[in-house]
């Protein structure tokens, strides 16, 4: 069956986590090649978001930088600089 996770873009790194209306992308951060990775396969799903008409808004999407060590980068997508969350959770 033809469905789009069965179709992420071609070498995408990050896993994807998809439920309802509901995408979640995440990846192990821990050097410049990673962070480099990261902000190419996000540049990568809007292209992808488009053909399967799963836009996304971009007023949803938040990063979450886990770890002592994590650089914290900054990521864009729609060329808006995503917000980064200090917790994650439904009740906020």
């Amino acid at each position: 069956m033809d469905t789009p996770l069965a179709r992420t873009p071609a070498n995408f790194g990050c896993k994807i986590l998809k439920f309802a209306d509901d995408t979640k992308i995440y990846h192990v951060v821990n050097s410049s090649t990673a962070i480099e990775n990261l902000r190419s396969d996000l540049h990568n799903l809007v292209p992808w978001s488009n053909e399967w008409q799963m836009l996304f808004n971009i007023e949803k999407f938040k990063v979450m930088h886990l770890g002592y060590n994590n650089p914290k980068a900054d990521y864009v997508v729609y060329c808006n600089v995503l917000v980064r969350k200090k917790t994650w959770g439904y009740c906020e």
